[in-house]
């Protein structure tokens, strides 16, 4: 028997103190950082976290952390030119343009909050994500304003894209005979639970949801929508928990029962502002040169910066970065998904 296989137990639990002690020590404080920019580090610690809140994660582009470790340097080299620059943006800003997606999410009729936990995502790490999207905005377009007037202007051309139409939510029973339709309407009748009904005699794919269509509908559901346009045009002209008379489809008979209505909405001005302003300021930075212009001396930075990575499986970054923004594999390019008209996180995700 080996020594450490039973006669003498102590050791392993010697062995694994020692090893623990080990894997401790190399996160203390004496343990090197993980990559540093122009003398800024990234910890240990932080590079765990933002792994663990990363979103942008591409498949084929290398594994979660060589991507996270690429936009965190890049966006470590956007903070300091924006600093440099005077354009980072303040405190304030940040938490207005947090306003600006609670607003969004209010006029979707969704909980900001419960949006972001929705995504596993804690509001610090949104308000990080949120503020490299401003910095890169402010150094790519930096030059480019956009007055009040022009925004106005473009806000009355645009409202109808973010207006929220009328939008029901049904559930429908579907049933092949005059028979089979005769007993739904005599259970219906009787008060017994719609949901029940339809899973003990409806024919169509929501029976065993009982019944329940998942999503909204608009008035207008065209080919191929998740139920039949005169079952929409039905349902329309309810009151909320009131069924339809029996709607002829084809060989089969549909009552549906009208579940929730949510009114025509149009958007005031300060509900979209924050998003048609970065859509107009990109669009403005294009047409006048300037984000080339702002580009070219933003790879000037990149090429310049000291970047020092420590870590031996993402050391090919230090010398890829040298090519400027996107330069390694899968980096994520200058432009970050978003980072024009960020929406509420999706959902809040989106919008």
């Amino acid at each position: 028997m080996g020594i450490l296989s039973g006669a003498r137990p102590r050791w392993r639990a010697a062995l694994l103190f020692v090893g623990l002690a080990a894997v401790i020590s190399t996160a203390g404080c004496g343990a090197k950082p993980v990559a540093s920019v122009n003398g800024t580090s990234l910890t240990e610690k932080e590079f765990a976290k933002l792994c663990e809140s990363a979103r942008q994660v591409r498949p084929q582009a290398g594994t979660v952390g060589y991507q996270v470790l690429i936009q965190w340097i890049q966006s470590t080299v956007f903070a300091q030119e924006a600093k440099k620059l005077n354009v980072y943006p303040s405190q304030q800003e940040l938490e207005a343009r947090v306003d600006a997606f609670r607003r969004r999410a209010v006029f979707l009729g969704m909980n900001f909050e419960d949006s972001l936990r929705q995504q596993g995502l804690a509001l610090d790490d949104f308000k990080r994500d949120l503020l490299n999207g401003m910095v890169q905005n402010n150094v790519l377009y930096r030059g480019t304003t956009i007055s009040e007037a022009e925004l106005k202007k473009e806000f009355e051309k645009q409202k109808h894209l973010y207006s929220i139409p009328d939008q029901i939510e049904i559930s429908q029973i579907t049933v092949d005979s005059a028979a089979k339709l005769k007993q739904v309407q005599a259970d219906l009748a009787s008060n017994t639970n719609f949901s029940l009904v339809a899973q003990t005699h409806s024919k169509d794919r929501f029976a065993q949801e009982g019944g329940r269509v998942p999503g909204t509908l608009p008035r207008e559901v065209g080919q191929g929508g998740p139920v039949a346009q005169e079952v929409v045009d039905a349902a329309f002209k309810l009151k909320e928990s009131e069924t339809t008379p029996p709607v002829k489809v084809g060989a089969t008979w549909v009552v549906a029962r009208l579940e929730k209505r949510t009114e025509k909405k149009e958007p005031r001005f300060e509900d979209v502002a924050d998003m048609i302003e970065a859509a107009l300021v990109e669009q403005k930075a294009r047409e006048t040169g300037k984000i080339g212009e702002n580009q070219r001396a933003l790879m000037q930075a990149f090429q310049q910066a000291k970047v020092d990575v420590n870590r031996p499986e993402y050391k090919s970054i230090q010398t890829q970065m040298a090519a400027g923004p996107g330069g390694a594999p899968g980096a994520p390019g200058v432009v970050p998904a978003g980072a024009g008209g960020e929406g509420v996180p999706a959902p809040p995700p989106g919008g």
